[in-house]
This record gives C-alpha cells, structure tokens and sequence, in this order.
C-alpha cells in the first residue's frame, strides 16, 4: 500500500494531492477515490512510506505495450476535422503529431484524454 510516514501524519494509505489550479493525484495503492487522476507510484510524493516502483514490477512480469507513435505524425483532414490518437505507453513516451496551416486561419484545437469504454 501507498501511506505516509509518521512526519506526514501516519497513514495505512495516501489519499493524494490538491494543488489549486491543476488536476489532483493520487496513487492506484493508496486511497486516490475522488481526485482526478489515479496512478502507480514510486513513493514520489512527502513522507512515503512504499517506494516500490510499481511500474516497474508490472513492467518485469507483462512488458509494455509497443509504442504507436515512434515519430512526428501529421494530423489527418476528415471533413473539415483535422483527428489523431495516440497512446501513451509509458511514463516517459511522447505522441508528437504536426499540422500545416496553409493559409492565415482561425484554429481552434481541443485536447481530449482517453476514456475507457467510448
């Protein structure tokens, strides 16, 4: 489990991190029930108790899976939608995609993370 030592004011399991003004965190193995991102740790927080890499134990006995975007790829036109996705395969992975405007042009652009079972 992801807990705190005694100096953070001991806890069997982590209830993560609030930062006003950016999404708040907290470890898969601690008590990460109403932030917005849940995760596996390496006790990289104040006062862990586990540092224990999680992902690197996952990572010994399933592997990862292959990366989709090695490289820049360009956004496709479908319609009048420019659309790309990717998968972040890793903590340290990158999915870089380009777009070539070739006029002056409004663009407006959204960001839209994954959501399991759409």
């Amino acid at each position: 489990h992801d807990g705190t030592l005694p100096a953070g004011g001991s806890k069997e399991y982590f209830d993560g991190i609030t930062t006003p003004g950016a999404p708040s965190w907290g470890p898969i193995m601690g008590s990460a029930y109403f932030k917005d991102i849940s995760r596996f740790s390496n006790g990289d927080y104040a006062n862990a108790n586990n540092y224990e890499d999680d992902l690197a134990i996952l990572q010994s006995k399933l592997g990862y899976r292959q990366d989709d975007h090695t490289t820049i790829q360009p956004l496709v036109l479908k319609g009048t939608t420019f659309a790309a996705t990717g998968l972040i395969e890793t903590s340290s992975d990158t999915d870089c995609f380009s777009l070539e405007v070739p006029t002056m042009a409004n663009l407006q652009l959204t960001a839209a993370p994954y959501v399991s079972g759409q």
